[in-house]
């Protein structure tokens, strides 16, 4: 009915279910049934394919018929966001985890539609160099790309963010291509998040490390 509802613009929507927490099978004292760990997830829509993915580990052996997890939500999500937003990253979506592909995805988005494509490589003559240590109080500067005759002729534009991450919390900074690092960075990654962007494709973003920032 959602589907239905939608129209055409079924063919760009793409629908994940998830909850928080599963049920258990056997029946509690209280008549009802208690939290549980292993839940059912569904996508459906633009770019999936179907199907069934995951392993059922059965409920034998289990107390109180608590389903196990097999698939970590984590590895779903990444899929979907992978395919539908291909110029974000997933290391800062889902810092410190490494993803397991499942395949339920397609690369194209919805029937009748190109794969989406992210500004051409070709585009640049070179990325530049970025500059600088990784110091508090030291002035570190981003890279200027430059840009091939057609880079030009598609007005390809830069941007800058800096974030720093800390126990596996992003926070941003700066969007300004140099800055000087603050001392509240010390302890903490620095990266430099470089976007290009175009009409007519996906930006293309590169994320530049510098490491931990020392005194």
């Amino acid at each position: 009915a959602f589907f239905t509802d939608l129209g055409p613009l079924g063919e760009k929507v793409t629908v994940l279910t998830n909850s928080e927490l599963g049920r258990c099978g056997k029946q509690s004292a209280g008549w009802g049934l208690d939290h549980g760990h292993g839940n059912v997830m569904f996508v459906l829509g633009a770019g999936v394919k179907g199907g069934y993915y995951g392993r059922w580990p059965g409920l034998e052996n289990t107390l109180d018929a608590d389903l196990a997890v097999t698939t970590d939500y984590r590895d779903v999500l990444s899929e979907v966001v992978s395919v539908l937003y291909p110029e974000r990253s997933l290391s800062t979506i889902f810092p410190d985890f490494s993803r397991t592909k499942l395949g339920f995805m397609s690369s194209r988005i919805y029937e009748g539609s190109p794969p989406w494509k992210a500004v051409p490589i070709d585009f640049f003559s070179t990325f530049g160099s970025r500059s600088g240590a990784a110091k508090a109080g030291a002035t570190v500067r981003g890279p200027i790309p430059k840009l091939t005759a057609a880079g030009k002729r598609a007005v390809v534009k830069t941007s800058y963010r800096w974030e720093t991450v800390s126990k596996g919390v992003v926070r941003k900074g700066s969007s300004e291509r140099v800055i000087r690092i603050p001392r509240g960075y010390r302890g903490r990654r620095l990266r430099l998040r470089v976007t290009h962007s175009a009409s007519g494709y996906y930006p293309r973003v590169k994320v530049y490390d510098w490491g931990i920032v020392r005194a």
